[in-house]
């Protein structure tokens, strides 16, 4: 029903609703919505995976046994999406991965080639002072450089590009000259619309632009590089 309703109103985006038992997403996933959302159900299927674990069992089985700790992987471990085999715990440690758990299920005795993922707890085997340090090792995260992009959105005037009236976008050819981006391109007494190659500029337009900072200096109609290499209107 609000599929179809949204569908009366000419709604183009896509639509994501939450509800609470099965049925309920099976009517919505036929009725065409884009997500369905069930939050009970997720949020039950994290606890589990945080209550069930490999370690769990294996103390279960020997609860005196030592020489067993249990590291976490993070989205930001450097070694998150490589193999056993390309993590130096046994090169450098002497420790063995015992036991990997993912989404509440266990794997015993995970092969060389076992790629370790995001959230994989990795049950770990060794001496315990070598322990603690793959434990570290594992622990490690990497951010990367965190750079602010020079990214910048201007709004330009066309009464001041005398040398760009009449001429179209692909005249122009801003991404290809400057790597700038035109948004939308707004008209008096009309609403913005997208741009396209064949939009003519005429004297009252105005036309929101996004991309670097020197580049948009560069590209600016007022500068003289905006005017330089176009071709004849027409």
């Amino acid at each position: 029903m609000l599929r179809r309703h949204l569908a009366d109103h000419h709604y183009q985006g896509k639509v994501a609703v939450t509800c609470r038992t099965p049925e309920d997403a099976s009517t919505l996933e036929r009725e065409g919505v884009d997500l369905v959302l069930r939050p009970f159900a997720d949020a039950a299927e994290q606890a589990a995976d945080a209550l069930t674990s490999a370690m769990d069992h294996i103390v279960d089985v020997a609860p005196d046994a030592i020489g067993l700790r249990e590291v976490r992987v993070t989205s930001a471990s450097p070694w998150a999406g490589c193999t056993i085999a390309e993590i130096p715990l046994r090169d450098r440690f002497q420790v063995s991965v015992l036991a990997v758990s993912r989404s509440g299920r266990s794997v015993l005795n995970p092969d060389p080639a076992f790629r370790v993922l995001p959230s994989d707890r990795l049950v770990l085997s060794g001496d315990p002072e070598d322990l603690t340090r793959a434990a570290a090792l594992l622990a490690q995260e990497d951010y990367g450089e965190e750079e602010t992009p020079d990214i910048a959105i201007e709004e330009w005037h066309m009464a001041d590009a005398a040398g760009w009236h009449g001429r179209t976008l692909a005249d122009l050819d801003l991404r290809g000259r400057f790597g700038v981006t035109v948004v939308s391109v707004r008209r008096p007494g009309e609403r913005p619309e997208p741009p396209t190659a064949t939009s003519v500029l005429g004297a009252t337009d105005r036309i929101v632009v996004a991309g670097r900072r020197v580049d948009l200096k560069r590209a600016h109609p007022g500068t003289p590089y905006g005017d330089r290499g176009l071709q004849p209107p027409g």
